[in-house]
């Protein structure tokens, strides 16, 4: 349950979530409350989870051979891995610029008389250190340090919602909202429409996903396939949904609404005017949207939990991306070389 909860708590994830929730205010919570509970329904229903398992299957390319063809398992093998790597592709980019944003690091660093960028210089760490998890211990070494970071993270969840209790209130909260043209379609849900590209048919995508991704993303084959038993796969993914619908008001999660509200209250103007500043550095409109809320978290944390979320944020950064990248290598070797060679590999060869 822990290590399958931090595989899919990337710092993507997190920024992704707080771009979404700082845009659709208190109504995109109430619709993304249905989100856990669809997946309650999923795991409840054992849906995908159980059939999967009957076959023995490891990867999704080699339950197509068995359904279809072995040229099909390579022509899925192969769309999954490039797809795979191409979905990874903003996940280094959006991480550096979080910590870059949080630490208030500069753009710039001289190296070797060199001018390099910083958030290249921090991709290259975040990245080494995901490379590394993975090839020196595998599945084993992922699911059990990811264990031990989602200890830590639940932690930080509830440290973080008190603080931000004691910051912001909901009388600011209501009347940040308010104050914006529309305020009420961030605080109803049913005049979601005006919110933009985060309105109610957004979550009704996402708990399509629900059903769809249970076995077709590859990282969560690979946490299905590490339990002793489907049913316990099954109360895995039903107790990760209940954990992530019990969170949902603690910790990081309140973040961006405590954003919101420093950057759209008379009482924060000076704190807004800081945040604005930060903001200014960066010339493209999706990445200073995916950064106003960790430029808005320096101004709302006090300096002890600030040190934690940015080690809560390296852990969820590093455990995505080595879960990902061992996953999407794990289905280039079986359903693309292995299949194409026509025999096994050694288990040296394998993880060469």
């Amino acid at each position: 349950l822990g290590a399958d909860a931090m595989q899919g708590l990337g710092a993507i994830t997190v920024i992704a979530y707080w771009q979404m929730t700082y845009g659709s205010g208190l109504a995109g919570q109430w619709w993304y409350m249905l989100i856990p509970f669809t997946g309650m329904v999923v795991a409840f229903l054992g849906w995908g989870i159980c059939r999967v398992r009957e076959t023995r299957a490891m990867t999704l390319g080699q339950l197509i051979e068995m359904r279809y063809s072995k040229r099909l398992r390579i022509l899925c093998g192969t769309l999954c891995y490039v797809s795979g790597i191409v979905n990874m592709g903003i996940f280094p980019a959006a991480s550096a610029g979080f910590f870059v944003t949080f630490c208030g690091l500069p753009t710039h660093v001289s190296v070797l008389g060199f001018q390099m960028s910083t958030m290249v210089l921090t991709m290259l760490v975040l990245e080494g250190a995901a490379v590394c998890l993975a090839l020196w211990g595998g599945q084993v070494s992922i699911v059990v340090t990811d264990f031990f970071q989602s200890v830590f993270v639940n932690l930080v969840f509830v440290l973080i919602m008190f603080a931000l209790y004691r910051m912001v209130t909901w009388d600011q909260l209501a009347s940040a909202y308010l104050s914006q043209p529309n305020g009420e379609g961030m605080i109803n849900p049913f005049y979601q429409g005006k919110t933009g590209d985060f309105n109610k048919w957004f979550f009704m995508m996402w708990m399509f996903m629900a059903f769809y991704n249970v076995v077709s993303w590859a990282p969560n084959t690979s946490m299905i396939s590490s339990t002793r038993t489907a049913h316990e796969a099954r109360m895995m993914r039903f107790l990760l949904s209940v954990k992530n619908f019990a969170t949902m008001g603690m910790g990081i999660w309140l973040l961006p609404l405590g954003a919101y509200v420093l950057l759209h209250h008379l009482q924060f103007a000076d704190q807004a005017q800081a945040i604005n500043g930060t903001l200014s550095q960066f010339a493209n409109d999706q990445m200073r949207s995916q950064m106003t809320t960790p430029a808005a978290v320096v101004h709302i944390l006090p300096m002890g939990l600030l040190g934690a979320l940015a080690a809560l944020m390296l852990f969820a950064s590093v455990t995505t991306d080595d879960t990902y990248l061992l996953t999407w290598g794990g289905m280039l070797v079986q359903d693309v070389i292995i299949p194409l060679r026509g025999k096994p590999l050694s288990p040296k060869q394998h993880i060469n």
